[in-house]
């Protein structure tokens, strides 16, 4: 995926708390249960203005068998102004993601996990961010 700027219509809706969806090269704050498939792995972002992906955190009894609603896999951020943002499951104790690759990004990884008491992030390469 090529990065995405920041139309002239949205530069007034960007604020440091406030991203709007169309900046990311790839974006879902929450898993998808409605559908039958909802895998996003092996892909990568390149150059995004702002961020460069933003998926769900997964259980972590769950993080080693990827099923039909928790697919979020082995992908790479590179050259954003924030590689990935990862979105908490309320409620959960252990979540986390597999497999997360950030280079060259402003800043690699930011993570917005609500009431969990344990983070894990397995095989994440975080390189000059």
């Amino acid at each position: 995926m090529a990065g995405a700027l920041v139309s002239k219509s949205l530069e007034s809706q960007v604020t440091p708390t406030s991203i709007p969806e169309e900046v990311f090269c790839y974006y879902q704050p929450t898993a998808d249960t409605s559908t039958t498939f909802n895998y996003f792995f092996v892909n990568g972002c390149f150059g995004s203005q702002y961020a460069g992906m933003s998926y769900p955190l997964v259980d972590c009894a769950t993080i080693d068998s990827p099923t039909y609603n928790n697919g979020f896999y082995v992908n790479l951020a590179a050259g954003a102004r924030i590689g990935f943002i990862f979105n908490g499951i309320p409620n959960t104790e252990c979540q986390g993601t597999l497999g997360a690759y950030a280079y060259h990004n402003r800043v690699g990884v930011m993570m917005y996990p609500p009431d969990t008491k344990t983070l894990l992030l397995k095989t994440a390469y975080l390189f000059e961010n």
